[in-house]
């Protein structure tokens, strides 16, 4: 589950997709820092092929946020 996010996070928090646990978030990854959501960003709008909203930086604070905003979902969704 959660593929397309665990591949993104993997790129922003430089860690292999195998050590991102399902729950990562910003609140219990400590390599998730301000630094590393940049990237997370980054590796999104790469991903997708357009700007990330200014709502959607600041709500994807979870794998499953980034999931959802890669899928083209709804953040808070089920992920893919």
């Amino acid at each position: 589950m959660y593929e397309a996010g665990k591949k993104i996070l993997s790129v922003g928090l430089e860690l292999p997709e195998s050590s991102i646990p399902e729950d990562a978030s910003f609140e219990t990854m400590d390599e998730w820092d301000s630094l590393a959501h940049m990237r997370i960003v980054m590796a999104v709008e790469a991903e997708i092929g357009r700007p990330v909203t200014t709502d959607e930086i600041l709500q994807m604070l979870s794998l499953s946020d980034v999931d959802a905003v890669v899928c083209g979902g709804n953040l808070g969704g089920a992920g893919h």
